[in-house]
C-alpha cells in the first residue's frame, strides 16, 4: 500500500477480498484481527484498525503528517470465514469456520507509485505454482511481466527487471493475469481481470539530508550522509564548489530492496574530492512526470589537498611516454621496489636521466598514483592517463574520453580521476 506525501495525515480505509476457498459462495467474513504491528519508523497516528463486511475485510489507518517518506511500516492480520457448506446427508448448510493465513500488508510513505503494486486472488494456488504473466496495457505500451513462484503481486522489482519505464500518474491500465508454467512459459489460461489506475504522485519533492555538514578525511574521501529524494525515481547529484562550479556529477537510479520495493535514499555513497575547500552537494530527482528541482542538502569541507603531477619525467608535456611510465609501474607490480630497468621499456627518446625523474618523481608521492581513489594503482590508473594523452584535449578532456578500455570501474571512480588528471597536468 502506497501513501502519498499529500495522503499523509488523512485517514485511508483499505477493503480487501478474501478467498473463501471451496463453496465460497455459501460463506462471509465473521471475525477479522490484526495479529502484529511493525512501526519502527513511527509513520501511523494511532493504530491501525480492522473491521469486515461480507466477504471483503477492512482495514483503516492515518499516517502522520510529518511521517518520513520513503519509510514504512507492516500490518499482520487474519479472517475467518464462517464455515457454511452445504451438508449432503442433512440437506443443510453446515458451521465448519476456518482462519486464514497470516497475510502481512505493508505500508509505504511516498515510494514509488509509477510502478503500481498490483494483487490478485489466484483462482486455483494448488495448481497454478510455477508462476504468473501479468500482461498489461496501457495505451499504446504494452508489457508482459512474468512473477515465477506462487507470489501473487506484482511488485515494482519485477518493472524495474523487466525495463519498464514508469508510468505516469493518472495512467489506466488494463491488467490480465495468465498462468505460466515452466514447462510452457505464458499459457492462455487466465487467472484474473482487473483494472488500475496509477495514483497522482506529481514531480519530486525537495531532498532532505540526515546532517547539515560533513568534513572529509585526510586524503578527501567522505562518505554522504543518508539523502533522501522524495518521489524520485532516480536522482542527479553535483558536488559543486565555491565558485558554482560541478567537479563532480553522479547520476543514479533508485533500486529495489530485498523486499522488492524501491524507496528514493542515496545511501552509502562515498567519494573523493581531491582539492581544499568548501563543497555543497545539490540533489535533483525525476520521476515519470519529469524533474523536481535541485536542494542544496549537505556542505563537505575538505581540508587536504592531494598534491601531484602526471608529467612524471618534467619534460613539460603530459605525452606517450608519462602514460608508459604509470603502464610499466603497474605492470611491473613492485611497488616502492620499483627501479629505472622497470620503467624504461615501450619509450619514445628518453634518455636514463628521464627515466630517473619519473621514477623519482612516482615514488615521491604513491598516493598521487592512484588517480581514482579507490585504493589501489592498477590498471585503470594507466589508462585513465592513457586515455587522457590520447584524447589530446588538455583541459578539455571529459569522462567520456576517459571511459574507454576500463575494467570494473564506476562513474564516481572515474569522475574523480579526471579532476585529479586536471590538477595533476603542469
Amino acid at each position: 500500500q502506497y501513501v502519498l506525501p499529500d495522503e499523509r495525515g488523512v485517514e485511508k480505509v483499505v477493503s480487501f477480498e478474501v478467498n473463501m476457498g471451496v463453496n465460497e459462495d455459501d460463506q462471509e467474513v465473521q471475525a477479522a484481527e490484526i495479529i502484529g504491528l511493525n512501526d519502527e519508523a513511527g509513520i501511523f497516528d494511532g493504530v491501525p484498525t480492522i473491521s469486515y463486511e461480507g466477504k471483503n475485510v477492512i482495514l483503516t489507518y492515518t499516517v502522520k503528517e510529518d511521517a518520513e517518506l520513503g519509510k514504512s511500516a507492516t500490518i499482520t492480520l487474519k479472517a475467518q470465514d464462517n464455515g457454511q457448506s452445504y451438508n449432503f446427508k442433512d440437506k443443510g448448510l453446515r458451521d465448519d469456520p476456518q482462519w486464514s493465513d497470516d497475510v502481512v500488508i505493508t505500508v509505504f510513505v511516498g515510494a514509488s507509485p509509477w510502478y503500481p503494486i498490483i494483487s490478485f486472488e489466484c483462482e486455483e494456488p494448488e495448481s497454478h505454482v510455477d508462476g504468473h504473466t501479468f500482461h498489461l496495457i496501457a495505451g499504446n505500451d504494452v508489457y508482459d511481466l512474468t512473477v515465477e513462484g506462487d507470489t501473487n503481486t506484482l511488485r515494482p522489482a519485477d518493472y524495474a527487471a523487466a525495463g519498464v519505464p514508469g508510468f505516469q500518474d493518472n495512467t489506466d491500465i488494463d491488467v490480465t493475469v495468465y498462468v505460466w508454467t515452466m514447462e510452457d512459459g505464458t499459457t492462455e489460461t487466465v487467472c484474473a481481470e482487473k483494472e488500475v489506475t496509477v495514483s497522482e504522485y506529481g514531480l519530486p519533492g525537495a531532498a532532505t539530508c540526515a546532517e547539515e555538514s560533513v568534513e572529509a578525511d585526510e586524503k578527501g574521501w567522505v562518505t554522504l550522509p543518508e539523502i533522501s529524494v522524495p518521489m524520485a525515481q532516480r536522482y542527479l547529484l553535483s558536488i559543486r564548489n565555491a565558485e558554482g562550479e560541478d567537479v563532480q556529477v553522479l547520476a543514479g537510479d533508485f533500486t529495489p530492496n530485498d523486499s522488492g520495493i524501491i524507496l528514493p535514499v542515496i545511501a552509502d555513497q562515498s567519494l573523493q574530492i581531491a582539492e581544499a575547500g568548501d563543497y555543497t552537494v545539490v540533489v535533483k530527482g525525476i520521476n515519470p512526470n519529469g524533474e523536481g528541482d535541485e536542494a542544496e542538502v549537505l556542505t563537505i569541507t575538505v581540508n587536504f589537498c592531494l598534491g601531484g603531477t602526471i608529467d612524471y619525467d618534467n619534460d613539460g608535456d603530459v605525452d606517450g611516454n608519462d602514460a608508459m611510465y604509470l603502464y610499466n609501474f603497474v605492470n611491473a607490480g613492485r611497488g616502492d621496489k620499483t627501479t629505472v630497468r622497470h620503467l624504461n621499456k615501450f619509450l619514445y627518446g628518453a634518455t636514463i636521466a628521464d627515466v630517473q625523474t619519473a621514477l623519482d618523481t612516482m615514488l615521491g608521492n604513491m598516493d598521487a598514483l592512484d588517480l581514482d581513489g579507490d585504493g589501489d594503482v592498477d590498471g585503470n590508473d594507466a589508462m585513465y592517463l592513457y586515455n587522457y594523452v590520447n584524447a589530446g584535449m588538455g583541459d578539455k578532456t571529459t569522462v567520456r574520453h576517459l571511459n574507454k578500455f576500463l575494467y570494473g570501474a564506476t562513474e564516481q571512480e572515474i569522475q574523480t580521476a579526471l579532476q585529479n588528471l586536471l590538477r595533476f597536468a603542469p
